[in-house]
């Protein structure tokens, strides 16, 4: 009886019930991402992964550009008019943001085609990656369209389609890698990177389904446009936010090609890929309770925000704190699976990338926050600083100390951020972003 209760009062958490499923596609996801791991290094090489992430890094990168910030916009913006029940606006903002982004898609795509020489030998310092950085040229319009109609069904609360079109290009690369290995002798380093943008191409397609599949879709009629202006207004601060975001998650491993081997590249991607797994449950709660936040804030519901932030960031915590325990228990284990050179490096790369994780954890959601209260500005500001320092901090410990001033410099960089962001919030609407016990919080005398 006190099971079936539990399960009722479960089942009638709509952000709960959307978190769950996220989670449950983001484990398989993870799944098939360490699958995609040691294919790679096992029938392909380790240079092989390290070109992989390495291409990746650009890819994301850029594609973060191409997208004008539309992306976190599109959550933002539709979120809002649900809320009000402006129903009118949402179709019209999608096509409008369509039209957006397709001139940047357009102008990036062309310069990699045309230019994908120089930009690996002279921008990058890996000319033997140029024909795999001419396949933008073909895929970076689907991308951004694929992350628009992503955020889209998000806004909707549609967390199962957003976790699919969000995470399922994994699962689909190792497909399409098992097939060739199977049925061909092809183990070119190149054809990893090659199937990765044959699975995004398949995700846009799908997510095109997604969105025509959407209740009342095909008869909604335009009745208020939605202007690029009111767009670009919030896109731009979104957009600095974003790219922000990637260079700190991304460039990392592009200012590795600068010193280190494609194998030593190979090695960081495994231990970085492996300490995020701490940051899955935020992960899971961030893709359901972006819209919460929006329509409680839009709405003024202050009290009932606060009771979701505390609620949010106990849960995240506790169950990321038990997954660190566990995960540190297991690291020779973990390392040694993953790895058949530089153990120790990698160990010690591993060790210092989950501080991180523990760290934004313990901070709650509170990047999603602040992109969904209104404060792209003060986002923007703080992270294209931080955006900087990073740079200027993994270049000279890159240099000095390898992929393990890698870490550092990541792991530094986002203890900074959070802890910025958590003092933000706290001083301007009174919510703590931080999960401290009871007891602790009556000794520091803490509201």
């Amino acid at each position: 009886m006190q099971i079936r209760k539990i399960i009722n009062k479960y089942s009638k958490n709509k952000l709960a019930k959307g978190s769950a499923i996220y989670l449950s596609i983001k484990v398989i996801a993870m799944v098939f991402g360490y699958a995609n791991i040691i294919i790679i290094t096992k029938y392909f090489g380790t240079s092989a992964l390290g070109i992989f992430s390495y291409i990746i890094s650009i890819l994301t990168i850029f594609g973060t550009f191409a997208t004008l910030g539309i992306q976190m916009t599109t959550l933002r913006f539709i979120s809002k008019f649900k809320a009000k029940k402006e129903f009118g606006k949402i179709k019209s903002y999608y096509f409008q943001a369509l039209k957006i982004i397709f001139v940047p898609g357009i102008i990036f795509s062309l310069l990699f085609f045309f230019f994908s020489d120089f930009i690996a030998g002279e921008i990058f310092n890996k000319p033997d990656n140029a024909s795999y950085l001419k396949l933008f040229a073909f895929i970076l319009i689907p991308i951004s369209i694929r992350r628009i109609n992503g955020q889209f069904v998000r806004a909707y609360k549609k967390i199962g389609q957003f976790g699919f079109i969000d995470l399922f290009y994994t699962p689909i690369t190792v497909f399409i890698l098992i097939g060739i290995i199977i049925f061909t002798n092809n183990r070119a380093e190149g054809t990893p990177i090659t199937a990765h943008f044959v699975s995004l191409f398949i995700m846009f397609v799908l997510s095109i389904i997604f969105i025509l599949l959407l209740k009342n879709w095909k008869s909604t009629k335009i009745t208020e446009k939605v202007e690029s202006r009111e767009i670009f207004k919030m896109a731009v601060p979104m957009l600095m936010v974003v790219i922000s975001g990637a260079i700190i998650k991304w460039s990392d491993k592009i200012i590795l090609g600068y010193y280190v081997s494609n194998a030593q590249i190979g090695v960081y991607h495994a231990m970085y890929r492996t300490a995020v797994l701490l940051g899955i449950v935020l992960l899971a709660v961030n893709s359901g309770i972006a819209p919460h936040f929006s329509e409680l804030f839009e709405l003024k519901k202050i009290d009932e925000l606060k009771k979701l932030v505390h609620k949010t960031t106990k849960t995240i915590s506790i169950i990321t704190f038990s997954l660190f325990v566990v995960m540190i228990i297991f690291s020779k284990f973990i390392v040694n699976f993953l790895l058949d050179t530089d153990i120790e490096t990698g160990l010690t790369v591993f060790y210092i990338l989950t501080v991180s994780q523990l760290v934004s954890a313990w901070s709650g959601p509170v990047g999603i926050f602040l992109m969904m209260s209104g404060n792209e500005r003060i986002n923007q500001n703080t992270s294209l600083i931080l955006a900087i320092v990073f740079i200027i901090l993994n270049i000279i410990l890159v240099y000095f100390l390898g992929i393990i001033g890698a870490a550092i410099s990541v792991t530094g960089i986002m203890v900074l951020r959070n802890m910025i962001y958590v003092i933000i919030v706290k001083r301007k609407y009174d919510i703590l972003f931080l999960y401290i016990p009871k007891s602790i919080k009556k000794v520091l005398n803490i509201n």
